[in-house]
């Protein structure tokens, strides 16, 4: 029976869907899926003809008796709260000064958001050229200022987790400087023309006016940055590779050491869940907080 034309144009659009739909399953759904049967299997790439054998959640217990992993886990933790305090402090300053429309900021914005736009891979190999001990324009410049000999960051057990978080920070400052300067544009002008009109400072105008209204942009922003960050893999392969020791090994790169160097897959999937109920909990976390603010 032939479909009527009506009948056709409502089907059109979702017609339209398939490909998108059926791209979604293959390289999203049907992964994730695998992934999660595969972390209650002992799978290793190096005895596949062995095959897997069914461990339940095994897996998911080892992972919290395993202390490379929970150190890598601190790692990241310590990451972050060395890098996301820094860019929202930096960024949020700049995006003040920027919202005063000083001479030439147009120039400025545009050169500020400059560092985003290049991919973390690059940035690593860049931070770790000037990083270099012997050839980098960091040691070069503490040697013709005579302050040192030269400073090999990323080969010391103790900077080089800040040396990375360095790099972090003059990447992805100018995206919190981004969004914030968004939501000081947005902000309404009464409240600060009334208390204009009070005489307050400006220390005052920020502290009771401006930091109250940006608070959703505060939380949105800072939670972005803290999944982000939570995940770091790029910049480490790129400057560190974990190394010196495990001292810059954080929780996305030991699984992928684990499922792609040592080859345990079924143990590998089972630390990229974990990794990923944490990131959920984190991201509720800052939603329920979103919501206290937008109620209170």
């Amino acid at each position: 029976m032939a479909i009527n034309l009506r009948t056709r144009k409502k089907l059109f659009p979702y017609l339209l869907l398939i490909p998108t739909l059926v791209l979604l399953v293959c390289i999203v759904i049907y992964p994730l899926i695998f992934s999660l049967n595969l972390s209650f299997y002992s799978y290793d790439l190096k005895k596949f003809t062995l095959g897997k054998q069914f461990v339940g959640i095994q897996n998911f217990i080892d992972a919290f008796k395993d202390t490379q992993f929970l150190k890598a886990l601190k790692i990241t933790v310590l990451f972050m709260l060395i890098a996301i305090p820094i860019e929202f402090v930096v960024g949020l300053s700049i995006a003040l000064l920027l919202n005063k429309d000083i001479r030439g900021s147009k120039t400025i914005r545009t050169l500020v958001i400059i560092p985003m736009m290049v991919t973390p891979i690059i940035v690593g190999l860049q931070w770790r050229f000037l990083f270099n001990y012997d050839m980098g324009l960091i040691s070069q410049v503490l040697r013709v200022l005579h302050i040192s000999e030269g400073f090999n960051i990323l080969g010391n057990h103790s900077y080089a987790l800040a040396g990375v978080a360095l790099a972090d920070i003059w990447q992805w400052t100018p995206f919190v400087i981004l969004l914030c300067y968004s939501g000081l544009r947005s902000l309404p002008i009464e409240p600060y023309e009334a208390v204009t009109m009070d005489g307050a400072t400006s220390w005052q105008t920020f502290k009771y006016i401006t930091l109250p209204l940006l608070k959703p942009v505060i939380v949105i922003t800072i939670l972005l940055r803290t999944m982000d960050a939570f995940r770091i893999y790029d910049m480490i392969y790129t400057m560190t590779f974990g190394g010196p020791g495990a001292s810059t090994e954080t929780a996305s790169f030991y699984v992928y050491r684990v499922s792609f160097k040592l080859f345990h897959m079924g143990y590998g999937s089972a630390l990229s869940y974990i990794l990923l109920i944490i990131t959920i909990i984190i991201a509720n976390l800052f939603v329920n907080s979103l919501k206290k603010v937008w109620e209170g």
